[in-house]
């Protein structure tokens, strides 16, 4: 049997304390608290721009999106946020297929949009997130109400 000592905060103290805990028996315990596991969405939307005002207003865009993920129980994976204003830094190319490997690790997928303001066009991106996730079988959301269903589900 494997034990492993779980932290528990005391909050009459402040202190943290170890209890052992059997993770063969109470696996899903262990990890989901008893609950099911929580649904993880991934946000899908424009990101680059000619003009940084928009970049800005796309991150805004999806975070907002990921708030009410958030709020409603769901875990977000939110490209926006994981490499914003990390344009330079490495390979473009790097960030596209990372967010396309966090995709794969998703559970379904929420779309802000696919219009990019400042360009005018269809985001290459976005279409390409949403192609993955429709070769995945994954749940594609384009209204906040509907993924709010289903997050509760």
């Amino acid at each position: 049997m494997e034990v492993i000592e779980e932290i528990v905060a005391d909050a009459s103290n402040y202190e943290m304390k170890k209890r052992p805990i059997d993770v063969a028996s109470n696996h899903d315990a262990y990890l989901y608290g008893g609950k099911k596991p929580m649904k993880v969405v991934y946000v899908a939307g424009p990101y680059r721009a000619e003009k940084e005002w928009f970049i800005k207003k796309n991150i805004d865009n999806a975070e907002k999106a990921s708030i009410e993920v958030w709020r409603n129980g769901g875990v977000v994976i939110c490209p926006h946020k994981n490499s914003a204003f990390l344009g330079g830094a490495c390979d473009e190319h790097n960030f596209l297929v990372g967010g396309l490997e966090l995709l794969k690790r998703s559970d379904a997928i929420y779309v802000i949009s696919t219009y990019n303001e400042d360009t005018g066009v269809i985001s290459e991106g976005t279409l390409e997130e949403i192609k993955l996730a429709e070769q995945l079988n994954y749940p594609i959301f384009y209204e906040m109400d509907k993924l709010i269903e289903w997050l509760k589900e």
